[in-house]
């Protein structure tokens, strides 16, 4: 992965993602960062060739146009802002990507619609909301748009999908988890315990927020809290602004199947995703 990026982004920005999705890209990063630190994890170089298979050989998810005009946009694994190569050959996915491929899509001909696939726990709330935009102004230009998932339609994901003319997923498939969320690592106690005490100084009492090996002050951990509240609040306006969707749905949890299509999550449940990639 790339490391610079992904570290910072894991222990230092909010997101917009499942706990199991964060937790996923944690069980990959803290073990790196245990081994080097974070300065050392940070440190790591970036890849830049692009390749046509991830680490297990199959193939890079590709946008997709069939001969009856529909424009499929895969939306698969953890989203990212600005992902490297690496990071998209571990399973994630660049909203730098999504965008282009919505671009791709409406300039094709013959187009009859946009499907988003999507199969996602979420990811970085930096980029999200302009994706987002991105399908509401597609929605409002009448280029008719969809989205469906089997599997997680989850946070950051459901985000991008709540502008869709229609949203559809599988009866078994999770979706919702509205909301962010920040973690931060505390290392404080890995010093003391190798005898380093950390001292940060900084123009100001929130400038050093979250440096290895020092603890959170109050003020420190309420602007943290502001920051993931900010992002969160800005889901939730996003999501009131196309559907009917209650504020105790949108405490962070997920819908399995009919659940979500109670909450106003969905629009209809089907019994495959392949039922959604036709012109109707």
């Amino acid at each position: 992965m790339k490391f610079q990026q992904i570290v910072q982004a894991v222990y230092f920005e909010p997101w917009s993602i499942t706990r199991e999705g964060w937790s996923a890209v944690h069980a990959i990063v803290g073990p790196r960062v245990k081994e080097l630190g974070l300065a050392g994890a940070l440190a790591l170089p970036k890849m830049e060739e692009d390749p046509d298979v991830d680490f297990f050989g199959n193939p890079m998810p590709k946008l997709e146009i069939t001969g009856e005009g529909v424009a499929i946009v895969p939306i698969q694994g953890t989203l990212l802002q600005h992902a490297s190569l690496m990071d998209k050959m571990c399973g994630a996915c660049s909203y730098a990507d999504i965008v282009r491929d919505l671009d791709t899509a409406v300039g094709s001909r013959g187009l009859q619609k946009i499907v988003l696939n999507i199969s996602s726990p979420g990811g970085m709330c930096l980029g999200n909301q302009e994706v987002a935009g991105k399908v509401s102004t597609l929605r409002e230009s009448d280029i008719r748009i969809e989205a469906v998932t089997d599997t997680l339609m989850c946070s950051a994901a459901y985000n991008i999908a709540a502008a869709c003319n229609r949203i559809s997923a599988t009866s078994s498939s999770m979706v919702g988890s509205i909301g962010s969320l920040n973690a931060f690592l505390d290392e404080s106690l890995a010093y003391e315990a190798a005898g380093l005490q950390v001292e940060v100084f900084a123009t100001g009492a929130l400038k050093g927020t979250g440096m290895p090996g020092t603890k959170l002050s109050e003020a420190q951990r309420e602007y943290m809290q502001g920051r993931v509240d900010k992002y969160g609040g800005m889901f939730k306006d996003h999501v009131r602004a196309y559907r009917v969707v209650e504020e105790e749905a949108m405490q962070g949890q997920v819908f399995i199947g009919s659940e979500a299509l109670e909450a106003g999550l969905v629009d209809v449940i089907v019994q495959e995703v392949g039922n959604c990639l036709c012109v109707d």
